[in-house]
C-alpha cells in the first residue's frame, strides 16, 4: 500500500530557496509592487492571477524589458482568445536577446556541438556581429517588417543567426528541419508566403551526409514568393545558381539596426504536426 501523504524524492533546503532568483523576485515584488511578502511560490503565484497587471508590469521590471515607445496599460483587452497585451508599445526581440554582448562580449552565446563531438562557440560578440550584417543584407534584398522568412535548417549557430536577424528587422521567422520531404516542407511554408528561404545543402545523421540539394531545388520552384536563396554548405558543396552565399551575407562588421515593432507584432510561425489534414 501507498501512503496517502507521501514525502517528496527532494526539496530544496532553505538556502537553496533564499538564493533562487525566484524568491529575489519574490522580495522584489513584495516591496516594489504589493506582492505578499510571506507564503512562498503559492503565494507569488495566487498574487500573479489575482493581479495579473500589476505582476506582469512586475516582471517587465525586474528582466528590464525596454520598451522603445511605452505601454498605454498592461492588458488592453482580456478577451481569450485574443487578449492584447500592452498595447502602444513597441520593441525589438532581437534587441534584447543580444543585449549580453555588451557585458560579456567574448564570453560564449552559442556552443555547438554534432557528431565530431567537438564544441565550437560563438561569442556574444560575434553573434551580435553577424546578426547585424546579415540584417542588413535582409534589408538590401527588400525585407520589411511582416515578411515572413523561412529556414530549411537543422540546429545549428547559423539557424540562430537567422532567426535574431529577421526579428531585427521586424521579418517573421519559420523553420523545418532538413529531414523533413518537399512536400512536408511546402504544405508548410506555402501558407505563409515567405520572401527569402535560408537553406542547406543537407546534413549529417548517424555517422552519414545526408544530401539535401534536389530538395532543395523543388522548394525554389514550389515558392514563388521568394526573393533570394541563402545557401549554407553545411556539407561543403557549392551554392547553386542564383543562390547567396551564408559567407558573403555575414562578413561583414555591422552594428546591428533593430527595427521597433507592437509588443503583439508576430515573432515565428510554428506548425502542428499535419496528421489531420495540412499543417495549421
Amino acid at each position: 500500500m501507498t501512503s496517502a501523504n507521501p514525502s517528496p524524492l527532494w526539496q530544496p533546503d532553505a538556502d537553496r530557496i533564499a538564493r533562487a532568483r525566484i524568491t529575489q523576485f519574490h522580495t522584489w515584488a513584495a516591496e516594489h509592487h504589493g506582492a505578499p511578502a510571506d507564503g512562498g511560490y503559492a503565494a507569488l503565484h495566487r498574487w500573479s492571477v489575482d493581479e495579473l497587471e500589476t505582476f506582469w508590469k512586475a516582471v517587465t521590471e525586474w528582466f528590464d524589458v525596454r520598451f522603445s515607445t511605452p505601454y498605454a496599460r498592461v492588458l488592453g483587452d482580456r478577451a481569450m482568445p485574443g487578449a492584447q497585451w500592452f498595447p502602444g508599445a513597441t520593441l525589438n526581440y532581437a534587441e534584447h536577446a543580444l543585449r549580453a554582448a555588451t557585458t560579456r562580449a567574448d564570453e560564449p552565446a552559442l556552443l555547438h556541438v554534432d557528431e565530431t563531438h567537438a564544441p565550437r562557440p560563438v561569442t556574444w560578440a560575434e553573434l551580435r556581429r553577424q546578426v547585424g550584417a546579415l540584417a542588413d543584407a535582409l534589408r538590401a534584398l527588400g525585407v520589411r517588417p511582416g515578411d515572413r522568412v523561412s529556414g530549411y535548417l537543422p540546429n545549428i549557430p547559423q539557424a540562430v543567426v537567422a532567426l535574431l536577424a529577421t526579428a531585427a528587422v521586424g521579418g517573421v521567422w519559420t523553420s523545418c528541419a532538413p529531414d523533413f520531404g518537399a512536400r512536408s516542407v511546402l504544405d508548410r511554408f506555402q501558407q505563409v508566403e515567405p520572401v527569402v528561404l535560408f537553406t542547406v545543402d543537407g546534413y549529417r545523421y548517424g555517422g552519414k551526409e545526408h544530401d539535401r540539394r534536389d530538395t532543395v531545388a523543388e522548394l525554389r520552384r514550389e515558392l514563388p514568393t521568394l526573393r533570394a536563396v541563402v545557401h549554407i554548405p553545411l556539407l561543403g558543396t557549392d551554392a547553386p545558381e542564383g543562390a547567396l552565399e551564408w559567407s558573403a551575407l555575414t562578413s561583414a562588421d555591422t552594428e546591428p539596426t533593430f527595427e521597433q515593432v507592437p509588443f503583439d507584432h508576430p515573432l515565428w510561425v510554428l506548425y502542428s504536426s499535419g496528421t489531420t489534414g495540412l499543417p495549421k
